[in-house]
């Protein structure tokens, strides 16, 4: 598990200061910065370890920004414009990885773990922050109001996204990204036509907050009766239903597979 953080001004030592606001966050917690190494080349970086209790982090800091196949992965992922013109102009990148934790943690928890050490960088000055698993990236006036040690799962919706994947028989694969990221299966559908489209919104909307609560895949067989996306509309009802030709589609690869949901008035296909 792991995020990025972009800053867009460097001149005030802000590992420095972030080290200082790990500190108070994390009280009694080492920010010597003794097992760290620094680098000049190929690319000026410090690196090393963070620890507090049984948790363990590892941060990478950047300082002439993100490297060309960090940019790739980040330029994939769903921005809004003003993000966008953010990334370009950053100076310093940080990646931070969540190395290991207590064992009885939660994938809730080792993600609660992870951006109570990232939300230290928001208040040394990091504008934007990226979730690659979930392909989504957020200003950071998007996102820090969230607090972190009360992430649950109704905040599963900033750490995932969801849109067109591919082309199939029939319509379009719409996916869900990053519900692998929490052992979790990503979700996938078939888009014939606008009204699914709109329905494919709620369905997202609603299952991935709902997934991450269950802590587990759908049952298949299960149907899920779903709100119309217009005032006037009327409900649907939404199927799990077993796909395993899917497996073999690129685009909609996930670490834990993905599960199917169909019309239940229609055939798998």
């Amino acid at each position: 598990m792991h995020c990025i953080l972009l800053l867009s001004d460097r001149s005030r030592e802000p590992t420095k200061r972030f080290l200082d606001r790990f500190g108070a966050v994390f009280p009694n917690a080492d920010t010597s910065q003794r097992n760290w190494t620094v680098m000049r080349e190929p690319r000026a970086c410090a690196f090393g370890p963070l620890s507090w209790e049984q948790w363990r982090w590892h941060v990478l800091i950047d300082l002439h920004g993100m490297p060309p196949e960090v940019e790739r992965i980040v330029a994939g992922t769903f921005a809004h414009d003003a993000t966008r013109a953010l990334i370009q102009e950053h100076q310093m990148a940080v990646m931070l990885f969540l190395m290991s934790g207590p064992e009885e943690a939660s994938p809730l928890d080792q993600l609660r773990s992870l951006c109570k050490v990232a939300w230290c960088w928001f208040d040394v000055g990091a504008d934007v922050f990226i979730w690659p698993r979930g392909q989504v990236s957020w200003r950071a006036s998007e996102i820090r109001h969230l607090s972190p040690e009360n992430l649950d799962h109704d905040d599963i919706l900033y750490f995932t996204s969801y849109g067109v994947a591919g082309d199939g028989e029939g319509g379009q694969y719409w996916r869900s990204w990053g519900l692998g990221a929490f052992g979790l299966p990503d979700l996938v559908c078939v888009v014939r036509n606008a009204e699914d489209q709109q329905i494919a919104d709620v369905l997202f909307r609603s299952l991935i907050p709902y997934v991450m609560q269950l802590g587990g895949p759908l049952r298949d067989g299960d149907e899920v009766e779903l709100p119309s996306p217009t005032e006037n509309g009327q409900s649907s009802a939404w199927r799990v239903a077993q796909a395993p030709q899917l497996e073999s589609l690129h685009f909609l690869r996930s670490p834990y597979g993905v599960q199917l949901l169909t019309r239940a008035d229609q055939p798998i296909g």
